[in-house]
C-alpha cells in the first residue's frame, strides 16, 4: 500500500498500489516502410497484448495504432521484455507510445528509457516474427518464421554469427539452421536478404 510514488522502490504510486511503468530500452529498426516489422525492447509490458501506437507529430489526428504480425501468434510477438509490430500504413515520423492492458504506459519522446522517432521510407525488409526455440546450446536446430525473406537464401546470423547448418528457405520460413558456438547469454537473430535485415529478435 502506498499513498507516494516516493514510497515505492520503481518511484510510482497508483491507486494505492506501487506500480512498475512499462520502460522502452531498445527499438530496431526505427525507420522503413509501412508492412516492415519492429522490434519494441523493454520490461513490464505484460504478458497480454496491449497497444503500440505511432505518434506522428503533435496531437493526436495522425497517431495510427500497429498490429501484430499476423505471421506469428501473439505468444510470440507480445512478451513482458519484448514486443514485434508491423509498421502501419499511415505512419507518420515521431516517436512511438506502448501502452500495457493496466493501461500503465511508456513513450519514446520522455526521459523515462529509449528516446528517438520513427522515420518513415520506402525502404522493405524482411521481418521475422519467431525463433523456435528461444534457447539452445551449440549445434541445437533452430528455425525461424516472419514476411519477405525472399526466395532465395540470404543468411541469418545469431549473436551476430552466421548460423550453422543447410539452411531450407522459403518466403516466410527457415529451417535447418544451428546455433553457433557462442558464450552464453541473451543474444539477437537477425535475417538478412541481399544489402537489408530484418528486424531483431532475442
Amino acid at each position: 500500500v502506498c499513498t507516494t510514488n516516493d514510497q515505492c522502490a520503481s518511484g510510482a504510486c497508483s491507486s494505492g498500489q506501487c506500480v512498475e511503468y512499462p520502460t522502452i530500452t531498445r527499438v530496431a529498426p526505427l525507420d522503413g516502410a509501412p508492412g516492415n516489422f519492429m522490434t519494441i525492447f523493454g520490461r513490464n509490458f505484460g504478458s497480454s497484448p496491449g497497444v503500440v501506437t505511432f505518434l506522428g507529430g503533435s496531437g493526436v489526428t495522425d497517431d495510427v495504432a500497429a498490429s501484430s504480425p499476423a505471421a506469428c501468434g501473439s505468444a510470440q510477438t507480445w512478451r513482458d521484455d519484448r514486443v514485434i509490430v508491423v509498421v502501419p500504413q499511415g505512419a507518420a515520423g515521431g516517436p512511438l507510445n506502448l501502452t500495457n492492458t493496466a493501461g500503465f504506459y511508456d513513450d519514446t519522446a520522455n526521459t523515462r528509457g529509449f528516446q528517438g522517432n520513427f522515420t518513415p521510407s520506402s525502404t522493405v525488409r524482411p521481418g521475422l516474427c519467431a525463433v523456435t526455440p528461444t534457447e539452445g546450446a551449440f549445434g541445437a536446430a533452430l528455425s525461424a518464421a516472419g514476411v519477405n525473406f525472399g526466395a532465395e537464401a540470404g543468411s541469418v546470423t545469431i549473436g551476430g554469427e552466421q548460423a550453422g547448418g543447410a539452411l531450407a528457405w522459403s518466403a516466410t520460413t527457415i529451417g535447418g539452421g544451428t546455433v553457433p558456438n557462442l558464450a552464453a547469454g541473451i543474444v539477437d537473430v537477425v535475417v538478412a536478404q541481399g544489402s537489408e535485415s530484418s528486424n531483431p529478435v532475442s
